[in-house]
């Protein structure tokens, strides 16, 4: 097995696949190696890994994502590396393991730190060398401040310590597979439009003031802009009496589904309130899509085996 990790600028909206800074490597049994952009032939190193053998790394979609957006030529080799199963993650791994055990919910956190930790191999994750490896790009390894070294070639200490302590999975190169697939969907992102979203926030802002102006004559929306449940509540009860849906707390329930039930146009006012509200606080977001993509979130492996967005 090889081991493998980059160290990068930061990620930022719209970019993450950053610039990298330099490639760690290692395989069962041998030291860190460190190749620097700019400074060592890091292309030629990292299609020699690729052709190799099996690779592992933590979180690896990232890492091969930046190699193939700083290396445009490492491409086929990263597709057929995947495509041939001989990439695999201790991330996933750890996933899998505790899918298994039905204890995903309560695994804790799952980084290369907290595993490390777990696997008796300490790993230090507050190291501000972590957050500053752009400054070492194009630097000779031999200039580096040796906190920066260490951390780099600890990275793979930690990772190779972790995998060789975890147990096989036997879906896990194709989990990691679609890992990486979903990280380059992440990556790509989405652009949205002025004018739609000029358009959708005058849409939403006009059933807002509609919603808040019936909401205040009758008492449930107050004069600066807060909703009063306690109103909501004691109408619901007139409308619906015993029938009123009720919360897990035992409360009189104003959900969606309850002001629909009722049937009634101050309390469909009232969700409609509510949800416009949530709508125009995140109009802002959609507005930093303008210039830069969006990124979307992916949890690639839920406990029901699903994949989750955010």
């Amino acid at each position: 097995m090889i081991y493998l990790d980059t160290e990068t600028a930061l990620i930022q909206q719209g970019l993450l696949a950053p610039p990298m800074t330099c490639i760690q490597f290692a395989d069962d049994n041998s030291p860190v190696g460190v190749a620097v952009v700019g400074v060592d032939p890091v292309e030629d190193i990292c299609r020699v890994i690729l052709k190799k053998g099996e690779i592992c790394g933590h979180n690896i979609a990232y890492d091969m994502l930046v190699l193939m957006t700083e290396f445009p030529g490492l491409k086929d080799d990263i597709l057929l590396a995947y495509d041939e199963d001989r990439v695999t993650d201790t991330l996933i791994r750890e996933k899998l393991m505790h899918i298994s055990r039905g204890t995903l919910k309560t695994s804790g956190p799952l980084s290369l730190e907290a595993l490390a930790k777990k696997y008796g191999e300490e790993k230090d994750g507050s190291d501000p060398w972590r957050l500053r490896y752009s400054e070492l790009r194009g630097v000779p390894l031999l200039q580096w401040p040796a906190a920066a070294r260490e951390y780099a070639r600890h990275d793979i200490e930690a990772t190779r310590a972790v995998y060789l302590a975890q147990d096989d999975c036997p879906d896990e190169r194709r989990q990691t597979r679609y890992a990486f697939v979903m990280h380059c969907i992440e990556a790509q992102g989405v652009h949205t439009d002025p004018v739609a979203v000029d358009r959708f926030r005058g849409e939403v802002q006009a059933a807002y003031d509609d919603a808040s102006v019936l909401l205040k004559s009758e008492g449930l929306v107050r004069e600066n802009g807060s909703r009063d449940t306690k109103v909501a509540k004691e109408l619901m009860k007139s409308v619906l009496g015993e029938d009123c849906l009720i919360t897990a707390t035992g409360q009189i329930s104003l959900s969606e589904e309850a002001c629909q039930l009722a049937g009634h146009s101050t309390l469909s006012a009232y969700q409609l309130y509510g949800s416009r509200q949530s709508l125009l606080s995140r109009l802002e977001g959609l507005e930093k899509g303008f210039n830069k993509p969006l990124n979307a979130r992916f949890d690639s492996l839920k406990e029901t085996g699903r994949t989750s967005c955010s």
